[in-house]
């Protein structure tokens, strides 16, 4: 009956009642938020396998930025991208 007591809270004081449910709700958030902080670190952690990963194939838009960008570096003056003008707007590379 005594620890019964002693973990409901039976026969304490609003005051404290209220003491120790502030103090279980501050120790379960903050053990929650370190467990949160935790998680990064363990996936960082874990081993990938031992093959590098394949880049992934360039769309044609990207193609055409990355050829019209190679063209304005060259000329040294302002390049169209094609891919991404249309008749409303026009779109440069420098």
């Amino acid at each position: 009956m005594s620890n019964f007591r002693i973990l409901s809270g039976a026969g304490l004081p609003a005051a404290k009642k209220r003491r120790a449910v502030r103090f279980a709700a501050v120790a379960t958030t903050s053990a929650m938020g370190l467990g949160m902080l935790g998680i990064p670190t363990a996936f960082a952690v874990t081993a990938t396998s031992g093959t590098p990963a394949a880049e992934p194939a360039l769309t044609a838009v990207q193609k055409s930025v990355l050829d019209a960008r190679a063209k304005a570096k060259s000329t040294g003056k302002p390049v169209v991208v094609d891919a991404m003008t249309t008749e409303t707007s026009l779109t440069l590379i420098n």
